[in-house]
């Protein structure tokens, strides 16, 4: 009975053609819905409870990727349709108590209770029905007042430019896009989630005109974490020259950045909001639009703050008269995707700048059920979904007969669709390792399918092309996503199998040849150390000298993960004793690196084994890192469970004079 202000706003959006929060399909993420305590009888009919609950995969959902919010006037309380007093669902993150309407209130009790509509539900309507003026509301005595709302994540909107769309690390030096024109209204919007302070300023993002590697270029503008490491931000203040410092903000919690700049009664106003409140307002007598704007998460200058972004959203012009942005989304060499991610439709994981006629796509997939209709999984494209050669190249679906065998599409042979279908199943609820190649042997191309280390398909293609621009979708827009999660993604240039390329990213590394060490000796890179993992090797030294000498450094691709101080190095000691030295940092923080040295120097001309494992620890979330000599354990520490992508291997390292010496018996695997 819709007798309540709550229930007749809820009632009346599902007119307006919104589902339950709690149908999305990003909702396991957030609860965990407890099936055997829903109530198919409600009073003395039989009811379809269940109903109210199921997921929705199919791209008619209205939430228009904006986060998932638990205060929706859509959201079901957590008793709700429940066998009483048993709930029917749990929230998956901590019981926190925040200060609400000046009353420290269980965030829990607050679920399906607020009676009102969440900024995200006025945001989801706007972008429903293409609304980019505020919100007005009328009072009773017809007087207006306009309640302005952040940026609504809506793909209709041509004002907007969706930068980052979901959860992304900050990367030294990484250009997340270019702006071919910011007037001189604008908005930019970001939320992020910092995970460590530290002194010395450290970059978020950075918009900048005319820059390069060496050069930083004209600041358009720029958000940093301040040089005192107190969690405060440093944020652009054009009428300056200087920065505005903000309060500090709370560690391992979002925070909203909002920074506009808007013609208002004759002036250009630019205003700084954290977290929806104004914290800074002042009149720039001296606007000015930029040309060619390089956007930066983080820039390659200064130090990287260890934070991630939820979202990024810029909006040019004025509030109710937005412009186009014309927005390019900066490409890269290879493509990546580690942690497990639910499949939903128009999901860009990341552009490459160029696809070669020999590439490798490798990924891990966990179906979770199967249903009638062509559903995506996969689709690397130059632009649509079927028309010209590369708008499939590849993509893999799951047939539209239910029965859960994958087919893959790619242009073969001049056959822009060219397909295969496997004649088993995938299993459901277990991960399956799936990867398509095409390689150069014997003067031709070969492309192959393989399906858990297992060949499936094997051609030869006698027209194999090279694509530009090409997008990485999990899944597309065009079709219905699958319902399954996906990770462990790479979409690499070059031949897997060939082994002269040493970036060319490898699951695991052995080699048993002896070899002399040599300066700047890039031997591999490896797609992912996990948080379980072994080094090992046996080494052989053959003088020693004043100064530090290289043995051996794991680094991250700078270019595509987080590089600061995750790395493991080690070298012999400066004193020339002998003594080998070994760092470990398994976070962006420089406190939190691992030094050990070794009591006695490692014997001249003698062959001597050295091993570094990450192994399970007791404590949760927890890694025991071991330093193994000669078999017998010399060093142990609990570190945090991280893992490390796209890791290259040196030994020696391109910084130091690297050890006279010799290795032999290297493995490099995931435990």
């Amino acid at each position: 009975m819709c007798n309540t202000k709550g229930t007749i706003l809820h009632e009346m959006l599902h007119a307006m053609g919104f589902l339950h929060e709690q149908q999305r399909c990003d909702r396991d993420s957030y609860i965990e819905i407890i099936k055997p305590n829903i109530n198919s009888i409600v009073g003395d009919k039989k009811f379809n409870a269940m109903a109210q609950f199921e997921c929705y995969y199919s791209i008619q959902q209205t939430h228009y990727s904006s986060p998932y919010d638990i205060f929706s006037i859509m959201h079901y309380d957590l008793w709700a349709l429940s066998k009483r007093p048993k709930r029917t669902a749990n929230t998956k993150t901590m019981r926190l108590k925040p200060q609400f309407m000046n009353l420290t209130i269980d965030i829990e009790e607050l679920i399906g209770k607020m009676g009102r509509m969440s900024d995200t539900d006025k945001q989801e309507v706007n972008a429903l029905y293409g609304c980019i003026a505020p919100t007005c509301i009328v009072s009773c005595n017809g007087t207006n007042t306009c309640a302005e709302l952040p940026p609504t994540p809506n793909d209709k909107m041509r004002a907007q430019a969706r930068i980052i769309k979901s959860l992304t690390y900050v990367v030294g030096g990484k250009m997340v896009a270019n702006i071919k024109k910011l007037d001189k209204e604008f908005r930019v919007f970001l939320k992020i989630h910092p995970n460590v302070y530290s002194k010395k300023l450290h970059n978020v993002i950075h918009l900048v005109v005319g820059s390069s590697k060496k050069s930083r270029g004209k600041e358009v503008l720029g958000v940093w974490f301040s040089d005192a490491g107190d969690g405060r931000l440093n944020i652009t203040v054009p009428t300056t020259k200087k920065y505005f410092i903000t309060d500090p903000q709370p560690i391992n919690s979002y925070c909203t950045i909002d920074i506009l700049q808007q013609y208002e009664e004759r002036k250009y106003i630019y205003t700084i909001k954290i977290n929806a409140e104004n914290v800074y307002s002042e009149q720039n007598p001296l606007p000015k639009w930029f040309n060619n704007v390089q956007v930066y998460a983080s820039n390659p200058w200064d130090l990287v703050q260890d934070t991630y972004i939820e979202g990024m959203f810029i909006i040019n012009g004025k509030k109710d008269q937005p412009s186009m942005i014309d927005l390019v989304i900066s490409p890269t060499d290879k493509v990546a995707q580690l942690s497990e991610k639910e499949l939903c439709e128009n999901e860009v994981i990341g552009t490459m700048s160029v696809l070669e006629k020999a590439y490798s796509v490798s990924f891990k997939l966990k179906p979770y059920s199967y249903s009638r209709g062509w559903e995506n999984v996969l689709h690397v494209t130059k632009g649509q979904n079927y028309g010209e050669c590369g708008d499939r190249n590849p993509a893999v679906f799951f047939h539209k007969d239910g029965s859960g065998r994958l087919v893959f599409f790619s242009a073969i042979n001049g056959n822009i669709n060219s397909e295969f279908e496997t004649k088993n199943p995938l299993p459901l609820n277990v991960w399956s390792s799936i990867k398509i190649e095409q390689t150069f042997k014997n003067r031709s191309y070969v492309y192959a399918i393989y399906v858990n280390g297992s060949i499936q398909y094997e051609i030869e293609n006698k027209d194999p092309r090279q694509f530009k621009d090409v997008k990485v979708y999990i899944s597309d827009p065009w079709y219905t996503a699958h319902d399954g999660d996906i990770k462990e993604l790479f979409v690499v240039n070059g031949d897997t199998k060939s082994t002269s390329d040493k970036t060319q990213p490898l699951d695991k590394f052995e080699d048993a040849n002896e070899q002399k060490l040599q300066e700047k000796n890039l031997i591999a890179t490896i797609n992912l150390l996990s948080t379980t993992f072994t080094v090992s090797f046996q080494i052989k030294p053959t003088s020693y000298s004043i100064g530090k000498h290289s043995v051996f450094h794991f680094m991250q691709d700078r270019y595509l993960t987080q590089q600061a101080n995750k790395k493991i190095s080690a070298w012999f000691h400066e004193d020339r004793s002998g003594r080998l030295v070994i760092v470990a940092g398994f976070l962006n923080d420089v406190k939190k690196l691992t030094e050990f040295t070794t009591k006695d120097s490692l014997p001249l001309n003698q062959w001597s084994s050295i091993k570094l494992t990450r192994t399970k620890a007791i404590s949760k979330d927890k890694t025991s890192f071991n330093i193994y000599l000669n078999d017998i354990r010399i060093f142990n520490v609990e570190k945090e469970a991280e893992t490390f992508e796209f890791v290259r291997v040196f030994f020696g390292d391109p910084w130091n004079s690297v050890q006279n010496g010799y290795i032999k018996d290297l493995k490099i695997y995931n435990n």
